[in-house]
């Protein structure tokens, strides 16, 4: 007996443990979104990130995004000069002469349009490139290069100072000219690594910030540097800026450095980040601006003393849909410019992609044939370019407002919030109404296995289809409540999220729904998913988990930075969540092995025992069709594992709940038998 005890105690703490060893993590929080640099055009502030552009009209304390086809491209650097804007892109230059409202392209003569950086000297714009130096025409739209001593150098920063420039290279150091960039001079002696990201200057005195080591200054013109780190802990220096007599500089992992005695000293300048990355800093008047990961910008009033965070709009947070095509996911977003992203590393990094993509709330995605379809408020979007660019598809839509898209047996079926269910044969290029049935229905889910079509609704429970939406019918057998908030199938189960009733199971060939919603009720299932046998329900508390099919369920949110979990979608090795702040993932293995689905069996009828393991009571529930011609499945019987029947019950009514005491029982292993059907084994502790 003693054996007997330790194994059911190693069983079920087997089980829990499992579950607590379970951890989300964000490889990527920020999908590339970095500020990098600042400028202002009369009373307007802009901010520049590598995917997007922001304006301020009240010196930087709240900001907004411009959106543009013309900014759909990887940006670099900004400046302004005389009303007009001038963007560095990873394909050249554009302009504005209107605050960013409409663009034009300007990169006549640019034989390298890899733009890095510019500087002005006079009625002068230079601009640095991954292939040296390039000067504009007096009126600003042609570039003649400039590579008299600097050719083939990939030029990060440049400097204008009384006449004179300096660049910063990538590998080459720093770079001076004295001719307005008709020759140059390398002036790198001292400088540790020749990698520099940025130049200053301040009473003479020239600083460089290097890629890990730190600060450099020279007082000679560059002819000689010395380290400046006395109290940098980290060394990638990205930015250099100059306020008075301070010199502020923003670092990797360390926030904003700043010291007041030419650099002989640092101070850290601490606030509360994230993701403390400062990539740019930036001096107007009497603020200072930092710049860092997940478009977050930084202002500070008093000499860096404190910061405030002024960027809400931060355009990685909301993640609503998700979806799973051969190992790379796709995330919807809400009330973000990037819109939609994806990722073919596991989460590591994310691409966005919104070119022509007119909708900010993403409900649902799916792929078909290399297609991308996205499902938002103005109706169905399709790019056949891997997201590049979107077109409109909504011909025959009667209503725009979709809230999912499935796709199933080569039909694309999209759900409308007042219309109904409508479908599209021929890839979206046109939609009909699915069925009358479904007409006018608010749809919020659909589902498929290799047998059914299933549709949720909020009004009228589940319908399915059987013929690949020829004809449906209703399956809310059991259901305590018609809203529908999700759904999932596998070929053997259907799984069905109810409003402020938890989680209800069906086989796929029944037409009775149990409920399953211990520890669960009343929360909003908002996404279903079945891995490996183990079952996920995510909510606006977090992500709940059951590894015995939805007899228990436990939360499992270490890890996860909100608890809003919107969508949840696997691939081979994780579960991603979509939260309101980006997405997460898990290895699936480290939620634990699911307990077998011995104790469910199906004929025309379903068999549910639970809870399992027991202590005291077994709940036994059982559905049939044709119970009255089956007298056989009045009997029950529980036996031990040697075979001894222990008693036996005959039953009077077949659609009540069963309660059996089992309180008396040794703890082990034992099985309950209904009629001639397969035994169940359950367990006793």
């Amino acid at each position: 007996m003693k054996k007997l005890y330790c194994f059911l105690f190693f069983f079920i703490f087997n089980i829990l443990s499992n579950q607590l060893f379970a951890q989300w993590e964000q490889p990527n929080r920020i999908y590339g979104d970095y500020v990098i640099g600042f400028t202002q055009s009369g009373t307007k502030l802009f901010a520049i990130s590598n995917l997007n552009l922001y304006v301020s009209n009240d010196e930087g304390d709240t900001w907004s995004a411009i959106i543009s086809e013309e900014l759909n491209t990887q940006l670099s650097t900004i400046l302004s000069s005389k009303g007009i804007i001038y963007l560095g892109t990873s394909q050249g230059i554009i302009c504005s002469s209107n605050n960013g409202n409409s663009w034009y392209p300007n990169k006549n003569g640019l034989t390298n349009k890899a733009i890095n950086c510019f500087c002005e000297y006079e009625d002068t714009i230079y601009v640095g490139t991954n292939n040296g130096v390039y000067v504009s025409n007096s009126t600003h739209d042609y570039w003649t290069p400039i590579n008299d001593g600097i050719a083939n150098v990939n030029v990060l920063s440049l400097l204008e100072n009384e006449g004179k420039l300096y660049a910063g290279t990538e590998s080459k150091g720093i770079y001076f000219s004295s001719d307005n960039g008709n020759s140059w001079s390398n002036k790198s002696v001292g400088i540790t690594n020749k990698s520099i990201n940025s130049v200053a200057i301040q009473d003479s005195i020239i600083y460089v910030g290097i890629n890990g080591f730190g600060v450099f200054s020279s007082n000679d013109n560059g002819n000689t540097w010395i380290a400046k780190n006395i109290g940098i802990e980290n060394s990638r220096v990205n930015s250099i800026g100059i306020k008075d007599n301070n010199i502020i500089i923003g670092v990797n992992y360390g926030n904003l450095y700043c010291s007041s005695d030419k650099g002989e000293s640092w101070v850290q300048r601490n606030f509360v980040s994230e993701n403390p990355v400062i990539k740019s800093v930036y001096v107007i008047n009497d603020n200072i601006f930092a710049g860092g990961y997940h478009g977050l910008i930084y202002k500070s009033i008093d000499n860096g003393n404190s910061w405030v965070n002024t960027n809400n709009i931060s355009t990685s947070k909301k993640v609503i849909s998700l979806f799973s095509e051969n190992q790379k996911i796709f995330a919807g977003l809400m009330g973000s410019p990037l819109k939609v992203l994806s990722s073919s590393n596991q989460g590591f990094s994310w691409d966005s992609y919104y070119s022509g993509l007119n909708d900010y709330q993403i409900n649902s995605l799916t792929v078909m044939n290399d297609n991308i379809f996205a499902a938002t408020k103005s109706g169905i979007y399709k790019s056949t370019n891997n997201g590049q660019s979107w077109q409109e598809v909504n011909n025959g839509l009667t209503n725009f407002n979709i809230n999912t898209i499935w796709n199933y047996n080569g039909r694309i079926y999209v759900g409308s919030i007042d219309n109904g269910l409508f479908v599209s044969d021929n890839e979206g290029e046109f939609w009909e109404s699915a069925s009358k049935l479904l007409d006018n229905q608010k749809i919020t889910s659909i589902c498929s296995n290799t047998t059914n079509l299933y549709v949720g609704t909020v009004d009228n429970g589940i319908y399915y289809s059987p013929d690949n939406g020829l004809t449906w019918k209703e399956n809310n057998n059991g259901l305590l409540n018609s809203y529908i908030t999700a759904l999932y199938c596998t070929d053997d189960f259907v799984y069905a999220g109810v409003y402020d009733n938890g989680v209800f199971i069906s086989f796929t060939n029944s037409s009775v729904w149990k409920q399953y919603n211990n520890s669960i009720n009343g929360k909003t299932i908002k996404s279903l998913l079945n891995a490996n046998g183990v079952l996920f329900a995510s909510t606006q508390y977090g992500v709940y988990v059951s590894l015995n099919h939805g007899n228990t369920w436990t939360p499992q949110n270490s890890g996860l930075f909100d608890l809003c979990v919107s969508a949840l979608v696997k691939d081979s090795k994780y579960i991603y969540a979509g939260t309101y702040d980006g997405v997460c993932r898990a290895k699936i293995q480290d939620f634990g092995e699911a307990v077998s689905v011995d104790n469910l069996s199906q004929s025309d009828e379903l068999f549910i025992i639970s809870p399992n393991p027991a202590n005291d009571y077994l709940t036994i529930n059982i559905f049939s069709n044709n119970v009255n011609s089956n007298p056989e499945l009045n009997d029950i019987t529980i036996f031990d594992i040697y075979g001894k029947i222990l008693f036996g019950i005959k039953l009077q009514n077949l659609d009540e709940q069963l309660m059996i005491n089992i309180s008396e029982l040794i703890p082990g292993i034992y099985f309950v038998k209904i009629g001639n059907y397969k035994p169940l084994k359950f367990i006793k502790i």
